[in-house]
Parts: C-alpha cells; sequence; structure tokens
C-alpha cells in the first residue's frame, strides 16, 4: 500500500512513517497542502492522509480542491478537531474518514486498509480464487485451508493481483508498488516473484498456475479460471 501524509507535524510525521513502515505500507510526505495537492494530482496513491491544520492552507479548503481536480483516493482527515459540524463539512466536501487527534496508529492503519478494500470493491477483508483466500488483514493465504508461506514481498505482490481481482497488471505497476523509494529493479524480477508464488501454492494444492494468468506482453492477472502458469 502507497499512501500520502500530508502533516506539518514533523514528529507525528516520523512517527506514523515509522508505524506505516512496519506495518507494510509505503508512505511519501509533504508538510504543506500546495506540495501535497501537486503530488496527489501526480502520483498514484491507495490512500490520501490530511491534516486539517496546514502552515499554507486550510486542509479543508486543498480538499475541496483536491476533488475539484478529480483526484479520486479516498481521503483520511486527522484532526484535533472533535466537533461534529467539522466532521460533517469534511464528509460533505469528500473526506472518507476523519479520524480525532491523538489516536491509535494501529486504528488508523486498519481504517486505511478498510478504505483500501472498499476502493477496489471488496467490503472483506478476505479474497477467494478457486481454493486459494488471501487475508487482506492478517497477511495469511491459504489453499483449502493450509497455510501458505510467503515472503513480505510475496505477499504485496499477491494482495496488489488480489485487490484487482480480474484485472491485467502491467510489470511496472508492480515495480512502482514493492520498490517505491527505494532503486527499482528490472521488470523482469516481477517473474521470478510470480514463479515463487505460483510454486508455493501449487505445492500447498492450488493448480500449477497458482491462478495467476500471464497476458502475454502485458502482465498477470489473478483470475478464478486457473491461468496460464508460464512466465
Amino acid at each position: 500500500m502507497r499512501v500520502l501524509l500530508i502533516e506539518d507535524d514533523d514528529t507525528l510525521a516520523r512517527s506514523l512513517t515509522l508505524a506505516f513502515g512496519k506495518a507494510g505500507i509505503d508512505t511519501q510526505r509533504a508538510a504543506e497542502a500546495k506540495a501535497g495537492l501537486e503530488l496527489a494530482r501526480s502520483a498514484q496513491y491507495d490512500a490520501i492522509i490530511l491534516d486539517l491544520m496546514l502552515p499554507d492552507s486550510n486542509g479543508l479548503d486543498m480538499l475541496r480542491l483536491a476533488r475539484a481536480y478529480k483526484v479520486q483516493q479516498p481521503v483520511v482527515i486527522i484532526s484535533g478537531h472533535a466537533e461534529t459540524s467539522t466532521k460533517i463539512a469534511c464528509l460533505n466536501a469528500g473526506a472518507d474518514d476523519y479520524v480525532v487527534k491523538p489516536f491509535e496508529t494501529g486504528e488508523l492503519i486498519a481504517r486505511l486498509h478498510a478504505l483500501r478494500r472498499r476502493s477496489q470493491g471488496h467490503s472483506q477483508a478476505i479474497v477467494t480464487v478457486g481454493p486459494i483466500t488471501i487475508d487482506l488483514a492478517s497477511h495469511q493465504v491459504c489453499v483449502d485451508g493450509k497455510r501458505v508461506a510467503l515472503t513480505a514481498t510475496e505477499f504485496k505482490l499477491l494482495e496488489l493481483m488480489a485487490l484487482r481481482k480480474g484485472k491485467t497488471l502491467p510489470k511496472d505497476y508492480f515495480v512502482l508498488h514493492l520498490y517505491e523509494g527505494r532503486k527499482k529493479p528490472d521488470s523482469k524480477i516481477i517473474d521470478v516473484f510470480v514463479c515463487k508464488i505460483r510454486r508455493k501454492l501449487h505445492e500447498a494444492g492450488a493448480p500449477e498456475s497458482g491462478h495467476i494468468a500471464t497476458m502475454w506482453g502485458m502482465g498477470y492477472a489473478l483470475q478464478d479460471k486457473p491461468g496460464d502458469a508460464a512466465a
């Protein structure tokens, strides 16, 4: 998951970035509304966390502007204002959630995951593909109830496909989300990861393809019908 954090408090921003990293969430931060809006318009994020009190603008005004510019990502407002009127104003302006400071970081992370699932059409945390179940909350993968041990990177790749089940995702898409903020390897590394995931799923009882279809010249897709096993 990639999130954009628009927060001017350095201490809070560092704390959230550290906690998000441990939870497998990549974070890009902007300390001002103008920079945050530019990032929101130019890059793809799974969610945006927006503080209401920013040095160059009111977060509510930035939210309205972002929605006017067709920024579609879910937005979570974080603010010290607990007034119902403020919450209503933000939700009416296009916010998807509102969290009052101080808050438990674990709760915020859970809310982010829930928003991401809903934005991708998954109201539940579990995605089922044939005999495979992928628990997006606990990061557990099973085949007919048998646990499959995936590495963190392998799970992230499978999670990206699960959230967009049935859709073909290009290799560059996986590289962007898996290596955000780090030196990006050749996209052929995705073939290696897919091969390892297929092997582990197959050893647990799934079809040889692992229900991952190869779309030649395009990328990969997680499908209910077993896909082409070649990578």
